[in-house]
């Protein structure tokens, strides 16, 4: 299950100004439910894979997958079982997420989120 209430996150452009691509999204996704995610180009689609995969968290609002609340804390102690459960594939491949190489790709995450031993856990 998945639950989403008034999510909100912004990024900043190249000038520091705030463009927000999410605002007030809320949505419910039932265990073996299909969903379609639609929208145009700049609209948000993938900031919020991004944050159901939490490679981002929410700026407001709040995430829930199976009753629990995606967050730091949540990540630090269920990081492992929640990375087992979710994957995120792009649609075009060879566009990475955020770097150049598969290790860098495997390692924001564990760096991000503060996990230690991060070149052994990438190889």
């Amino acid at each position: 299950m998945i639950e989403c209430l008034k999510l909100e996150y912004a990024y900043e452009d190249h000038n520091l100004r705030r463009i927000e691509v999410l605002q007030d999204v809320s949505f419910h996704i039932e265990k073996g439910e299909k969903v379609l995610l639609l929208g145009i180009n700049g609209s948000g689609k993938s900031t919020l894979l991004r944050m159901l995969n939490a490679l981002i968290l929410p700026e407001k609002g709040s995430y829930r997958f199976e009753n629990e609340t995606v967050d730091k804390a949540f990540l630090k102690r269920e990081g492992k079982r929640f990375r087992r459960r979710i994957a995120l594939q792009m649609q075009d491949p060879s566009s990475m997420l955020f770097n150049a190489s598969v290790y860098d790709e495997i390692a924001f995450g564990l760096k991000h989120y503060g996990f230690e031993n991060v070149d052994e856990r990438v190889h």
